[in-house]
């Protein structure tokens, strides 16, 4: 039988992600778990839950669940699926488990699933909605929608133990906290040796990145030297000034040419023709003033007309 579901108090992620899955180790051997010759992955983490809320909201559920298959209580080797963080770990070398960091005067419940990746959410404020989230490392703070699963254990199976299965249905995220590094302390492992000196070609601070092999250079622009500081960014040069119109030297009854264009002076002698070069076309002729006597005028000095044989002529005229 299945718990309903759970809302668990808010707690730590103390180890593994929830957004990143993991090989699935046997119990009792720590031997990769295959299927059909398959790792087997699972995505889990260690939910820190303070001590007394755990046991308020939490073991009570989880009793009743195990009392589904084990109505005399539990087996000595139940996995009950948490650890509590006053007691000792007995991995070799034995330690406290309160001398890991968020374990002191909490209980760690182990939440898994093989199934699927768990959803997760933040609740946003300016909506009063709740949205997608997977920003999310070991140190932060959630709660756990969960159900409980009793089981007996799977016979045949080695390292298969009676426990409790703690699958979650969704997770929200509640805040951010302090990265917790899993393995030995940094301290430990270099705080005892003298700091070594920078190898040739390394730098305490991050470096450029190098340009691109194999590309042309940028007409116009210069290649960036070593160590000189940043150009500016390129822009193509203006567009040059169209020529000023010149006139050929020599056309005729045109001014000589002067230099740059310059126009000549008015009164200036007309440039020679170059040998060779075709003669000025001289202007055409005026046309006759058309005569303004007609045969009936009697007046003389028209070619072709005579004046009429009455007409004296006065002197002077």
């Amino acid at each position: 039988m299945t718990t309903q579901s759970i809302l668990t108090p808010v707690g730590r992620i103390v180890w593994g992600n929830p957004t990143k899955p993991r090989p699935k180790l046997d119990n009792q051997t720590n031997a990769p778990v295959l299927k059909n010759g398959v790792q087997v992955m699972q995505w889990a983490f260690g939910l820190a839950i303070p001590a007394a809320e755990f046991d308020a909201i939490l073991w009570p559920e989880m009793y009743r669940e195990m009392a589904t298959k084990y109505p005399q209580g539990a087996p000595a080797n139940f996995s009950w699926k948490f650890v509590d963080g006053a007691a000792m770990d007995t991995n070799n070398p034995p330690r406290p488990y309160a001398e890991r960091e968020g374990y002191a005067g909490h209980k760690v419940l182990v939440v898994s699933t093989e199934a699927f990746a768990p959803s997760i959410f933040k609740f946003n404020p300016a909506t009063g909605g709740f949205d997608v989230w997977s920003d999310v490392k070991t140190g932060d703070y959630v709660r756990v929608r969960l159900t409980f699963d009793a089981h007996t254990g799977k016979a045949n199976t080695r390292g298969s133990v009676p426990g409790l299965y703690v699958n979650p249905q969704g997770i929200e995220f509640i805040g951010y906290g302090n990265a917790i590094i899993s393995g030995p302390d940094a301290a430990t492992m270099f705080g005892n040796a003298p700091r070594p000196a920078l190898p040739p070609g390394a730098s305490a601070t991050p470096l450029a990145p190098a340009a691109s092999p194999g590309m042309p250079p940028v007409p116009g622009y210069p290649p960036q030297a070593p160590g000189a500081p940043a150009a500016p960014a390129y822009a193509p040069p203006p567009p040059a000034a169209a020529p000023a119109p010149t006139l050929p030297p020599g056309m005729p009854g045109m001014p000589p040419a002067l230099p740059n264009g310059a126009i000549p002076a008015p009164g200036m002698p007309p440039a020679p023709i170059a040998p060779g070069a075709v003669p000025p076309v001289p202007p055409a002729a005026a046309p006759p003033v058309p005569p303004t006597a007609y045969p009936s005028n009697p007046a003389g000095g028209y070619p072709g007309v005579q004046p009429h044989p009455g007409f004296v002529n006065p002197g002077g005229q």
